[in-house]
């Protein structure tokens, strides 16, 4: 269990953007990541299974605090995932993996671009503007029709707040 929430905690906590939102829990993370490598090294040193697990006290002695660790970070990355719900209801439809990929990318519109689907029901892609790399142009439905918004509009800022521009625009 601590090996399976440790490797969705290291994914979500290794993005910059979604650890500068959290920063308690992404020093509380990198301690818990210190410790998980100690315990893992000791288990690389013992190759016998019983040895490694029952008369290892570091086994015994830090796998149930790194799980209660892990859980607080769990806790609070879900009370900030609903926060952002909250803020942008249409996050309701994506799955928490999708919504932390978009979130870790929202500081780079073009990688958010890829999980438009997952938000908006006929949004498949975004044209830029050339000169203005943040600045959505065009959007393209599913059946790749064009649509020039009216006035061009800047994807900067927090990706929810954005994305709620997005649907002013549609308007």
């Amino acid at each position: 269990q601590v090996q399976n929430l440790w490797i969705y905690m290291e994914a979500v906590f290794s993005s910059g953007d979604i650890a500068k939102q959290l920063p308690q829990e992404a020093k509380r993370f990198s301690s818990i990541d210190k410790g998980f490598m100690k315990v893992t090294a000791k288990a690389f040193e013992e190759p016998l299974v019983i040895p490694c697990c029952c008369e290892n006290e570091l086994m015994s002695e830090l796998l149930p605090y790194l799980m209660e660790q892990l859980e607080m970070c769990q806790k609070s990355l879900t009370g900030y995932l609903e926060t952002k719900k909250n803020c942008f209801p249409r996050f309701y439809f994506c799955s928490d993996g999708v919504l932390l990929e978009i979130l870790s990318q929202g500081s780079d519109p073009h990688m958010v671009v890829q999980h438009l689907q997952n938000v908006f029901d006929s949004l498949c892609g975004m044209i830029f503007d050339k000169q203005k790399k943040n600045t959505m142009a065009i959007m393209i439905s599913n059946d790749n029709e064009e649509v020039p918004f009216s006035v061009p509009m800047d994807a900067k800022g927090n990706v929810e707040d954005y994305l709620n521009s997005l649907v002013d625009s549609m308007r």
